[in-house]
């Protein structure tokens, strides 16, 4: 629940927000809900025949009386309901008092080539233990034969074909996150995604990935360190 404020033009422009819980939590929060403020300011000037993306955001949250957060994640796969999410770390502290979020965009598009790069950090206040800052960064690069990729002040569109033959797009994505600091530990991952989309229409795609994922220097002492190979395949069709 919340209200946001965007502005955009060609080269630009922000968006922030103020919100509180989510539909449908009041059940899980005692006393004063969390309230939080975020903001994303976005550059985007015309390079050559391209357009370069330099974007940051923050977001800080005040979590009042609840004093929980729990950081979840999978292994760049979803399914067809959003895919089941691992709880990694829960920090139920009486002295956690808010999260600070910092986040930093930069991406660059010309034609059917793109690649984008993104980092996001969270520290978490605790009172009087040592505050513990986690973070997790992607890149990653595509290419489409026959079509290209949208763009608009904001963040990237779809995928349009040029013609009746449709387009082909490969795609490449390396990502980490790091879950371990001040004592937490939840864990490190990282993943090679290699993916290949065939775009029949504007509408229609099959998308095909193979994630080669590593998880590491997690609670149980590298008990559950593993490192599994996830094939994902999706037809999509939307209007």
């Amino acid at each position: 629940m919340g209200i946001a404020y965007s502005y955009f033009r060609t080269q630009g422009g922000f968006k922030t927000m103020m919100f509180g819980r989510a539909l449908g939590q009041r059940g899980d929060i005692e006393g004063d809900m969390p309230l939080g403020f975020a903001l994303r300011g976005i550059y985007a000037p015309s390079i050559g025949s391209g357009t370069l993306h330099l974007a940051s955001s923050i977001v800080f949250e005040d979590k009042k009386e609840n004093r929980s957060i729990g950081f979840s994640d999978r292994p760049e796969a979803r399914d067809s309901r959003g895919g089941k999410a691992l709880l990694l770390l829960s920090i139920d502290d009486p002295g956690l008092n808010s999260t600070f979020k910092t986040g930093f965009e930069l991406a660059y598009i010309n034609g059917p080539f793109s690649v984008e790069a993104e980092y996001l950090q969270v520290s978490v206040d605790i009172d009087p233990d040592d505050s513990p800052t986690f973070g997790g960064w992607h890149v990653q690069s595509t290419y489409v034969f026959g079509g290209q990729r949208s763009y608009s002040p904001g963040g990237f569109g779809g995928v349009r074909p040029d013609g009746d033959a449709g387009a082909w797009e490969i795609a490449a994505r390396f990502s980490h996150m790091d879950l371990n600091d001040s004592g937490y530990i939840g864990g490190k991952q990282s993943n090679l995604t290699l993916g290949m989309n065939r775009y029949v229409t504007a509408n229609l795609r099959f998308m095909m990935n193979v994630i080669f994922a590593d998880i590491s220097d997690t609670a149980d002492g590298g008990a559950s360190d593993r490192g599994p190979v996830i094939g994902v395949m999706r037809a999509h069709f939307y209007f």
